[in-house]
């Protein structure tokens, strides 16, 4: 079925028939919501392309100055 996702920066909603409609105030506390799982999923626009996160610890560089790996939390 058709799932839509949607975040405002206050509010981020999930509508699908699976779960009907889950809301809450952030992407994350909607992901733990609807699956369980917690993942800082926030910050995936900078890790698809290839930045560091701003919340991200210890982000290593190679020589081009590009993004090797990075530390949010216990993530890696």
């Amino acid at each position: 079925g058709k799932t839509n996702i949607e975040y405002n920066g206050q509010s981020a909603t999930l509508v699908s028939e699976k779960t009907g409609t889950l809301t809450a105030t952030d992407p994350e506390t909607l992901l733990k919501k609807a699956t369980g799982w917690q993942a800082p999923i926030s910050q995936m626009p900078y890790w698809i392309s290839g930045r560091s996160a701003p919340s991200d610890s210890a982000p290593k560089l190679d020589a081009q100055n590009r993004l090797i790996s990075s530390v949010n939390g216990e993530w890696r």
